[in-house]
């Protein structure tokens, strides 16, 4: 067994709460452990899982480091919810309409939130209160917002240590038509009102089923684009979990139909369920060997680059002719094996979007 496997077994017990046998974890195999999952951004539900374990047995370090890190973790969790509390109450006050997404939203599904990894706070506001908002934010939090050049999706700012980043656009599409569709699904969205429970308030989110392809379609864009780790797969399982029964499948696969993404959508489910765990009952669709062809391609990119595919990245800075030029590489390597999955919005950016990350791969 390898240790990619090793950590899929331990992955499944902390997401639903299926005891393993008892093992013993040497120091060496528990380090390499240990370091896997943090680069797959789950160190908190490794920890989480030893430690509810009592037949599992570590030396005492090794103990002390799970134990610390565990609760470093419950900590910051504490501190993102108080200020996704903060933020929230303090839009409501003034009226401004806003969803909170991803981040501690996903966590609220977790079988323990607590002990999923923490991020940013992402969040969003239409075009109409946009500036309300940030005019709102920048008084009372006196906070300064980064004009990020490369964003065409958001204002960032960092306010007591935490790092949030407010949309103005959730997701870039390529392909212009299926902007317009995901526009106006989300001109419906900012009139509906779905919460969830964070910190024993309700906090505004995107309905169920935009929740779950939103949460799809910015999993597989790092998949293809960049990279991506295991926390990305674990949020979209433990959502579909918890909504299963509850959400209109039909509905969510006419947004995958007319996107182009129900293949991608199939794909990656293959890894939910055969992987991590997730009940095939719980899945939207009846997967087949076909929709599981791709398993082996995505654990490479996985394993190999981590989180957001920072770990396999020659080049750290995302600025120079070296960072785009392996980017492009990469990604067009990417497009190449994941066509199929989503032909519609892979051929728009090779029409619209490649040229012009060519000529920034070789500006000088």
């Amino acid at each position: 067994m390898t240790i990619n496997d090793f950590l899929f077994i331990v992955l499944r017990s902390a997401l639903w709460g299926h005891k393993t046998d008892g093992f013993e974890l040497p120091s060496k195999p528990y380090k390499q452990l240990y370091r896997l999952s943090q680069r797959q951004t789950v160190s908190g539900l490794l920890c989480s899982a030893l430690m509810e374990n009592q037949d599992v047995r570590l030396n005492r370090y090794d103990a002390a480091n799970t134990y610390t890190s565990l609760n470093d973790t419950i900590q910051t969790n504490g501190h993102m919810n108080s200020m996704v509390c903060e933020l929230s109450e303090l839009l409501s006050s003034a009226g401004i309409r806003h969803l909170i997404v991803k981040g501690q939203i996903t966590a609220s599904m977790y079988r323990q939130p607590e002990v999923r990894e923490s991020g940013d706070i992402d969040f969003y506001c239409p075009t109409s209160c946009f500036s309300q908002a940030r005019e709102l934010i920048a008084q009372r939090w006196n906070v300064t917002f980064e004009e990020e050049s490369e964003s065409e999706q958001h204002l960032a700012f960092t306010y007591k240590d935490v790092l949030f980043e407010m949309h103005f656009n959730l997701f870039k599409f390529y392909n212009k038509a299926n902007q317009r569709y995901w526009d106006s699904l989300m001109d419906e969205e900012v009139k509906t009102d779905h919460t969830v429970t964070v910190g024993n308030h309700q906090i505004p989110t995107l309905s169920p089923e935009t929740n779950i392809l939103y949460t799809f379609l910015h999993l597989f864009h790092h998949l293809v684009e960049l990279g991506v780790g295991l926390r990305q797969f674990c949020d979209l399982a433990m959502m579909l979990h918890h909504y299963h029964g509850t959400y209109s499948a039909a509905r969510l696969k006419e947004h995958l139909r007319r996107l182009g993404f129900e293949a991608g959508f199939k794909a990656v489910g293959a890894i939910l369920t055969d992987r991590l765990g997730l009940p095939a009952s719980e899945f939207p669709y009846e997967l087949t060997e076909k929709d599981r062809a791709a398993d082996q391609l995505m654990l490479d990119i996985i394993f190999t680059g981590g989180d957001f595919g920072k770990y396999g990245r020659k080049t750290a800075v995302r600025s120079g002719w070296k960072y785009y030029f392996e980017a492009l590489t990469h990604k067009i390597g990417n497009y190449q094996k994941f066509y199929r999955l989503a032909p519609k919005e892979i051929r728009a950016s090779l029409i619209n979007q490649i040229p012009r990350k060519i000529l920034l791969a070789f500006q000088p």
